[in-house]
């Protein structure tokens, strides 16, 4: 899988590996073949209450939610949208909706009413599943919407409330239950409608195919033991959304299912032990809280053989801090969008700096070009494409967003800058949106992030440029200190930054301290809002010295 350079066409390469299915074969196929072989082998245990779930049990369960959605008319294409925490009936709901040939659209709870609004505006669901406690948000951000839909709660607490644990009544029909043949072919027949990140404006509604899992799925290790797989992302980003299903397509693997509410790291280190995870997935903000945690040496947590942490940079700091604390471990930091799956690093790689690996996705093609298009070459940086024939199918209902996603050779735009180095790795070292230009000098915000990480006292930062006539853009720090160093000033971080960084890359906008900054469900730090925050304090600022 190691990515290979063409000299003559400036584009690195994953190998070419045949896709192992036919273009009839579709998810839901694999899911009730793999749990019709081993019925009894135990599939998933929530960790909430350690209710285990056998493979049999699931099969019934997902066979059920098929059945019972074809009854109140769901049928091939109409869109669900679900907005619930990690659950056994999740998973069901999921599955049971990909053999339907339903496409399921998740949401995060978290959303406010005008995300909510505008993705399903997009997506137009036939019927809403969601928690009992947010349906007041849901019917509220609905209320002037021109379709028709239906809303079933996750719970019982309200008897008046259709309910989506009807949908695992008996059918008395389960064992007759037939997959429908679809009329696209699996990289065109869509299964679930996932949301793009929503950092630099509104969320687009991503499509993915069967075709996009399964070559991915064909990717995966195959092992004689059993993996126990951890994940605490909720079902709406990618990492927390995927394993419904590729834990289901995968023989030797029991997962975890940790319910999607406040993230406790004590909870985090006794699942470890308790359950003997041997791969954990965990984001970048998250991980840097458990390694800095001081109860992390009083738990057994030898069973843990790997961690992926991606979604955003993975700073230098945390990757030292991880070989530090778990010289034995194995990190991988992958690289890609919620469009695609691009690459990742091998066990050593992740100690260099922004570095996302040189493992790079079977049939993929990636090109670095410069703001003018031209293609450039090893070590120079530019922005990021990539090109696959398993990539998301469309923008769902958004042919516009869909076409300029595009370039006009079939190359995704990732709006990432980076470059390869001559080992064929590839680096990922900002956003191209982020880059800031101070006085003709283009700046990494990441670059200034990463000092101001290191001082004693910084749990999060976000650099952002302040736009400025004369020099292009005030480079500017928001900052939430740690609890216990409420006395972290704005001048030691400013002559922290002068003292080890050239003078364009100071903090000639100042430092803005913040009880939390901006983040998106999926936990990256939303730079707008950051911009929007400070440009409201400096206009108050300026109000209150005119009075």
């Amino acid at each position: 899988m190691e990515a290979s350079f063409n000299s003559e066409l400036k584009i690195w390469r994953g190998p070419k590996i045949p896709y192992p299915f036919s273009m009839d074969t579709m998810i839901s196929d694999l899911v009730l073949e793999n749990l019709s072989k081993t019925p009894e082998r135990i599939l998933q245990i929530t960790r909430s209450d350690d209710k285990a779930i056998t493979c049999n049990e699931f099969k019934i369960s997902m066979i059920r939610v098929a059945q019972n959605l074809a009854k109140i008319g769901i049928k091939e294409e109409d869109v669900v949208g679900i907005i619930a925490r990690q659950s056994h009936l999740a998973s069901y709901i999921i599955n049971g909706c990909i053999a339907l040939g339903a496409l399921i659209n998740p949401l995060h709870a978290a959303m406010n009413e005008t995300d909510i609004c505008g993705i399903f505006t997009q997506t137009r669901p036939k019927i809403i599943i969601c928690e009992f406690d947010i349906i007041p948000k849901v019917q509220w951000a609905l209320k002037n919407v021109d379709f028709s839909y239906q809303i079933y709660s996750m719970s019982n607490e309200n008897s008046e409330l259709l309910k989506a644990e009807d949908f695992l009544k008996p059918t008395d029909n389960e064992d007759n239950f037939k997959l429908p043949r679809f009329k696209k072919p699996a990289n065109e027949k869509i299964f679930a409608i996932l949301c793009s990140s929503g950092t630099t404006g509104m969320s687009k509604g991503v499509c993915f195919s069967h075709s996009s899992v399964l070559s991915l799925i064909s990717e995966f290790p195959k092992t004689t033991y059993t993996t126990v797989s951890y994940t605490t992302s909720p079902i709406y980003w990618a990492t927390g959304f995927f394993p419904n299903i590729t834990s289901v397509l995968l023989q030797n693997e029991l997962r975890i299912v940790y319910e999607d509410k406040q993230v406790e790291i004590r909870e985090i280190f006794e699942d470890i032990e308790k359950y003997g995870i041997t791969s954990a997935s965990i984001t970048p903000t998250l991980l840097a809280l458990i390694l800095q945690d001081e109860n992390i040496h009083k738990y057994n947590l030898k069973s843990l053989q790997s961690v992926t942490s991606g979604g955003s940079i993975v700073s230098k700091t945390l990757r030292e801090k991880f070989a530090e604390i778990f010289p034995d471990k194995v990190m991988m930091v992958p690289y890609g969008l919620t469009e695609i799956f691009v690459s990742m690093t091998k066990p050593n790689e992740y100690k260099q700096e922004y570095a996302v690996g040189s493992l790079l996705s079977p049939h993929s093609e990636v090109k670095v070009v410069d703001d003018d298009g031209n293609r450039l070459g090893i070590g120079e940086r530019g922005e990021i494409l990539i090109k696959t024939p398993y990539r998301f199918v469309k923008y769902y209902n958004n042919a516009e967003a869909t076409s300029i996603a595009f370039d006009n050779e079939g190359f995704i735009k990732t709006g990432d800058i980076g470059y390869f180095n001559k080992e064929g790795i590839l680096f990922v070292i900002d956003r191209k949106k982020d880059i800031l230009k101070y006085k003709g000098h283009q700046i990494n915000p990441s670059e200034i992030e990463n000092v101001i990480q290191k001082i004693e006292g910084v749990n999060q930062v976000s650099v952002v440029g302040i736009p400025n006539d004369f020099v292009g853009n005030f480079i500017t720090a928001a900052i939430v200190k740690k609890h216990g160093y409420e006395s972290l000033t704005e001048d030691e971080i400013i002559k922290h930054v002068a003292s080890r960084l050239p003078e364009y890359k100071h903090l000639h906008g100042g430092v803005y301290f913040f009880d939390e900054l901006p983040m998106t469900p999926s936990g990256k730090i939303q730079k707008r809002f950051v911009i929007e925050n400070i440009l409201k304090i400096m206009q108050t600022f300026s109000f209150n010295n005119k009075m």
